[in-house]
C-alpha cells in the first residue's frame, strides 16, 4: 500500500471518528439538558 493511500485512509478515519464523537457529544448534551429541564419543571410544580 502506498504512503499516499495510507494518508488518505488515515485522514478519512480521523474525519469519521471526529464526526461520530461530535454526534455522541451532541446527543449526550441534549439528553442531559432534557433531564435537567424535567427536574426544573418538577421543582417549579412543587413551588407553585
Amino acid at each position: 500500500m502506498s504512503k499516499a493511500k495510507k494518508w488518505v485512509i488515515n485522514i478519512i478515519l480521523v474525519i469519521v471518528v471526529t464526526a461520530a464523537m461530535l454526534l455522541l457529544a451532541e446527543a449526550a448534551m441534549r439528553w442531559l439538558d432534557g433531564y435537567q429541564m424535567s427536574h426544573i419543571e418538577l421543582q417549579q410544580d412543587v413551588n407553585r
